[in-house]
C-alpha cells in the first residue's frame, strides 16, 4: 500500500520555496528541501525515518546537482559520507558498525576507480584494491609494475655493461617512462 502524503510549501522574500513533506496519516516529517526561484533544489535536503525525529539522508544540493551526502542507520550512526562533483560520486567512505570498519574508495562516471582502501575497527589497513572503469584490477596492475620494474632493470643492465651482448646508453627517466607507457600500451591489447 502506497504512503499517502502531503506537502507545504513555505516561499521566503528572496523567493526561495522550502518543501516540507509529510505522511498524512500520522502527520510525521518525511522530507524537507529547498527550492531556488527556478525550482532547483539548493541547500539542505533532509529525509527522516518514518514517525520519528531521526535523520535518514542528507543531502547538500547546488543547483540542483549534489555536492554531498551521508547516510544514517536507525540509530543515527553515519553509514556513508559521498562527495559529489558535478551531480557525480567521487568520493564515498563506508562504515560498518558495531566495530567501526569503514572502506572508502573513489569514483569516476558512477563507476569504482582507483584505490579502495578497507580498515579494520582499530583503523589498521585490511587490503587495498585498485579499480578501472568499475573493475578491480589489482593484480593486473601489480603485473604492470612487475613487468615495466623487471624491463627497466634489464635496460639499466645493458646500459651499464653487465650484458655482453648488446651496450646501449642509459635510459633517462623520460625514456623509462616512455617504456612503461609503451608496456602498458602492449598489455592492453
Amino acid at each position: 500500500m502506497a504512503q499517502t502524503t502531503y506537502t507545504r510549501n513555505n516561499t521566503s522574500e528572496n523567493g526561495y520555496h522550502q518543501i516540507s513533506v509529510y505522511d498524512a496519516k500520522t502527520q510525521a516529517l518525511l522530507l524537507t528541501y529547498q527550492t531556488t526561484p527556478e525550482g532547483k533544489k539548493s541547500g539542505m535536503e533532509t529525509e527522516y525515518v518514518p514517525n520519528s525525529n531521526k535523520v535518514k539522508r542528507q543531502t547538500y544540493w547546488v543547483n540542483d546537482k549534489k555536492d554531498y551526502e551521508k547516510t544514517y542507520d536507525a540509530q543515527g550512526r553515519i553509514l556513508t559520507d559521498a562527495r559529489y562533483e558535478h551531480g557525480q560520486c567521487v568520493r564515498q567512505t563506508q562504515y560498518t558498525y558495531p566495530d567501526i570498519a569503514k572502506t572508502e574508495g573513489g569514483y569516476k562516471n558512477g563507476k569504482k576507480e582507483g584505490v579502495w582502501t578497507y580498515y579494520a575497527e582499530n583503523g589498521t589497513v585490511i587490503k587495498k584494491e585498485r579499480y578501472h572503469k568499475g573493475k578491480e584490477c589489482t593484480k593486473e596492475h601489480e603485473a604492470l609494475k612487475n613487468v615495466a620494474a623487471e624491463r627497466i632493470k634489464q635496460e639499466d643492465e645493458l646500459s651499464e655493461g653487465k650484458d655482453k651482448r648488446v651496450i646501449l646508453p642509459k635510459m633517462t627517466a623520460k625514456e623509462k617512462f616512455k617504456t612503461v607507457l609503451q608496456i602498458k600500451k602492449d598489455l592492453s591489447r
